[in-house]
């Protein structure tokens, strides 16, 4: 069974204790939180042994085999590679790093110690989307030439998170998007445009739309907006097409529908419960099992660090291009980070 810590007990953090207490492999050993009182206010309710206010003293004074962290976008590095240096496999919350200098360092620290990183971008784990990657992997679809992906959320739900003021839709939102396409697509990005769209005054009024070039040619737009009315019947607008040489999907992920059109046929698809004997919106759980799950069978989990890292240059590329309003080269914008991020496979 595997000694579990975790850094930030905030709504994620939460979500992290509440996957783990249903974990075969796992056990959520100890707490910790720079505010002492909210971490031992999460143990005693969940049952953990140990709750702390450093990451320092987590790691003093327990015996862990991996930690996640889920403290806010901005703030992964430091405790990632804390945990790392001290011999400790990592699971961190998405992105890798809001800075591409501190996503290379995450990547060159788990390199220098051996260790396994997983960055949580927990969508790929629908079930709805494993079934269609296996079909894109057999080929189901030809190549891909064009994907089209949106992420809404309520304003309701950005109103409630406490450093709001310090993240924005490319990275709470477009983070989830831009690691799903180049996941599926399974190309390097190339060049980037973004653009946001403002009504008013309120950080809450942005939408992002952005037009990712890939190496092969292929495109993709993407739109994430946190100003989805809060009557909205769904959480999330989360939704994606596909466009291939031989076909196409449009897979909505909210109604775990699936439109699939080939050579020879098309229809729908909707996804049976019975298919795992498991709640096909129990994506979180699964993704954090999968973590576990991966380390105690010697296995190495995705997306790594190095896959973080990609995601991260791609975001700060689109990040750049809001500022400058230009269409932006990646590796130009990052040269020792593409190198790293590229490199690396070659280097394994």
């Amino acid at each position: 069974m595997l000694e579990l810590g975790l850094v930030g007990v905030g709504v994620m953090g939460l979500r992290y204790v509440k996957a783990a207490s249903t974990d075969p492999n796992a056990h959520m050993a100890a707490l910790c939180d720079l505010n002492a009182a909210a971490a031992k206010d999460v143990a005693a309710s969940y049952g953990v042994p140990a709750a702390y206010d450093s990451v320092e003293t987590m790691l003093d004074k327990t015996e862990l085999d991996a930690v996640i962290i889920a403290t806010p976008d901005f703030a992964h590095r430091g405790p990632a590679c804390l945990c790392l240096e001290a011999g400790l496999d990592v699971l961190c919350e998405k992105p890798l790093s809001t800075s591409v200098e501190e996503a290379s360092e995450v990547v060159r620290t788990v390199e220098r110690t051996g260790r396994k990183l997983m960055v949580n971008f927990g969508n790929r784990h629908r079930l709805s989307v494993q079934r269609m990657e296996r079909m894109v992997r057999a080929g189901a679809l030809g190549d891909i030439r064009y994907a089209y992906m949106c992420l809404n959320e309520k304003a309701v739900k950005t109103a409630t998170l406490p450093w709001a003021d310090r993240t924005s839709p490319l990275w709470f939102l477009l983070s989830h998007v831009t690691d799903f396409l180049t996941w599926i697509i399974d190309q390097r990005v190339v060049r980037v445009y973004a653009a946001n769209g403002k009504i008013g005054t309120s950080p809450d009024m942005v939408t992002t739309a952005a037009l990712l070039t890939f190496e092969n040619g292929a495109t993709a737009t993407l739109e994430s907006t946190w100003n989805t009315p809060e009557h909205y019947p769904r959480d999330i607008d989360l939704r994606l097409a596909l466009q291939g040489s031989k076909g196409a999907v449009d897979l909505d992920m909210g109604q775990q529908g699936l439109v699939l059109a080939e050579e020879t046929r098309s229809g729908a698809i909707q996804w049976d419960m019975t298919e795992d004997q498991t709640d096909p919106d129990d994506w979180w759980n699964r993704s954090c099992h999968y973590f576990t799950r991966c380390l105690a069978n010697g296995m190495t989990p995705a997306p790594d660090a190095v896959s973080g890292l990609r995601t991260t240059m791609v975001l700060a590329a689109l990040q750049h291009s809001l500022d400058t309003e230009q269409a932006v080269d990646v590796a130009a914008l990052f040269p020792e980070a593409s190198e790293l991020a590229y490199s690396a496979m070659d280097r394994a």
